[in-house]
């Protein structure tokens, strides 16, 4: 006998705001600006695209991870853990020598399964404990998500196109309920035709997404929709 709302709420820095709108102005003097967060944008597109109905978003940006937890096609929960790809790849640095590129070209050919057996074997051992503080910071979302919502093992990774093919390794070290995460990376082929990219256009996960999400509010549009595809990248 007792109702439950959960209600998003985001705010900005007013200063912010105010230099955005007035470069806006500065070309376009009568354009309407509408302010959208990337929780709410990423939530909506893949709960469209993807059809499911309970979903859990992981944002991996540099040094932050954004994971926003979806129920009944709404978001349900927002947090962030203070870890993103570059505070584990500068974690993997060996020797005096080494450098933050050098950590993160043995990362992608891991990912590919370029290296040697024994440096595989080395490095998936070193990715597992530089890893050890995101792992920890998800299940801790993931558990105070849980008292009031059920979270899904249905996992979308969005974030840099080099960093994600080993990224979804560090999303399969988390383990809740004897189960792993069912991640996807968001690729252009996961969204499949609904986007084009024009000549020579360059995919990117998170402007996509924030493309597809202007177009699709108040439609239908997923894979199999007749619906032209959005146009979002030229050079």
């Amino acid at each position: 006998k007792t109702l439950s709302v959960t209600m998003y709420e985001s705010f900005s820095v007013q200063a912010f705001v105010g230099m955005l709108s007035d470069a806006v102005h500065a070309a376009l003097p009568r354009a309407k600006v509408t302010w959208h967060t990337t929780p709410l944008a990423y939530a909506e597109t893949l709960l469209r695209i993807s059809d499911e109905d309970h979903a859990t978003v992981i944002d991996v940006g540099g040094e932050v991870t954004d994971v926003m937890v979806l129920s009944h096609q709404s978001i349900a929960y927002v947090g962030s853990i203070p870890v993103g790809a570059r505070t584990i790849q500068r974690a993997l640095i060996t020797g005096k020598d080494g450098s933050l590129a050098d950590s993160a070209s043995r990362l992608s050919m891991f990912a590919r399964g370029e290296l040697a057996q024994k440096d595989m074997e080395s490095l998936a051992a070193a990715l597992t404990k530089a890893a050890e503080p995101w792992r920890v910071g998800f299940l801790d979302i993931l558990a105070e998500a849980g008292n009031t919502v059920p979270v899904s093992h249905r996992v979308f990774v969005v974030g840099e196109r080099d960093e994600l093919p080993w990224f979804s390794r560090v999303v399969s070290l988390v383990e809740t309920r004897g189960q792993r995460p069912q991640s996807t990376i968001v690729t252009a082929d996961f969204l499949g035709s609904a986007l084009t990219y024009g000549e020579n256009g360059i995919f990117d996960a998170s402007l996509a997404l924030d493309a597809l999400f202007f177009h699709m509010r108040g439609m239908k549009h997923t894979h199999t929709t007749g619906t032209d595809p959005v146009l979002y990248s030229v050079q």
